[in-house]
C-alpha cells in the first residue's frame, strides 16, 4: 500500500480524534488549509517541517502521536514524481529521492517517473480524482483491511463522514456517520451489504478484488467461530 496515503490517513485520523477541523488545524500547524487539503488527500508530502508541526498541535489536543513511525512513512514516501513535458522538469520539492527508486519511461509521453517500490503499481497519468485507486489484494488481516478502507476514503477525496452519509443514499444502503466511523477505527468485518455500500460511495468501481478479500476474511472468521 502506499506509504503516501498512509501517511494522509493518519493525519487525517488524528486530526478527527482531536476535533479539529482541516482550517484549525491547517492554521494552528502554521499552513493553509488548502496546503493541508492537499496532504490529506494524499497529492502532496509534507515537508519534515510541516509534518512536525503538525503532530505538534495534535499532542496540544491530548492525541498520540508516534512521531518516529510517522517520520519513518514520510522518508518511505518516495514518490517523487518528474514530469518532462516541452522542455520543463517539474519536481516536488518535498520528496527526497531514494537510490533504491525504480524508474519508468512512458513512451507515449515521454514522461519520466520515479516510484515508491512499496507501491504495488505506478501512478495513473490520469489527471481525474479516482485514478490510481488502493489495491486490497496484499490483505490478509482484518487490520490490514481497516487501514485499506481508510486509504479508499483519503483516495476519494477525504470527504466527512456527514457527507459519506448522505452520498450513500444514492446506494440504496444508507450508511450513518457512526456505523462509517466503526468501520473505520475497529478492526472488524463489516456486513457485506455495509462493505459494499461503503465502497460504492467512496467511488470504487472494480469491486471484484474487494469482494475476495471480505470472502477470505469471512471463511477466517467462521473458522475462529467453529474452532472455539
Amino acid at each position: 500500500m502506499s506509504t503516501r496515503v498512509r501517511l494522509a490517513g493518519r493525519i487525517i485520523e488524528a486530526r478527527e480524534e482531536a476535533k479539529l477541523s482541516q482550517r484549525a488545524l491547517a492554521g494552528a500547524a502554521g499552513m493553509s488549509p488548502s496546503v493541508l487539503s492537499r496532504i490529506e488527500d494524499a497529492s502532496r508530502l509534507p515537508s519534515m517541517e510541516q509534518l512536525r508541526d503538525i503532530m505538534s498541535v495534535l499532542e496540544d489536543h491530548a492525541v498520540g502521536v508516534d512521531t518516529a513511525f510517522w517520520y519513518s512513512l514520510l522518508e518511505n514516501a518516495a514518490a517523487l514524481t518528474v514530469e518532462m513535458r516541452g522542455g520543463f522538469v517539474q519536481v516536488n520539492q518535498h520528496v527526497v529521492p531514494f537510490p533504491d527508486v525504480q524508474m519508468n519511461r512512458s513512451s507515449s509521453t515521454g514522461d519520466v517517473r520515479l516510484w515508491d517500490p512499496l507501491r504495488r503499481s505506478l501512478p495513473s497519468t490520469d489527471t481525474g480524482p479516482h485514478d490510481g485507486a488502493p489495491d486490497p489484494t496484499l490483505v490478509s488481516t482484518l487490520e490490514e483491511l481497516m487501514t485499506a478502507l481508510n486509504e479508499v476514503l483519503v483516495w476519494s477525496g477525504a470527504p466527512s463522514l456527514r457527507q459519506l452519509e448522505i452520498r450513500s443514499k444514492k446506494t440504496g444502503y444508507r450508511l450513518s456517520k457512526s456505523t462509517i466511523g466503526e468501520m473505520l477505527k475497529r478492526p472488524k468485518l463489516p456486513p457485506y451489504e455495509r462493505y459494499q455500500a461503503f465502497l460504492t460511495t467512496c467511488g470504487i468501481t472494480e469491486f471484484g478484488p474487494w469482494l475476495h478479500v471480505w470472502r477470505r476474511l469471512k471463511l477466517l472468521e467462521r473458522g475462529d467461530q467453529i474452532g472455539a
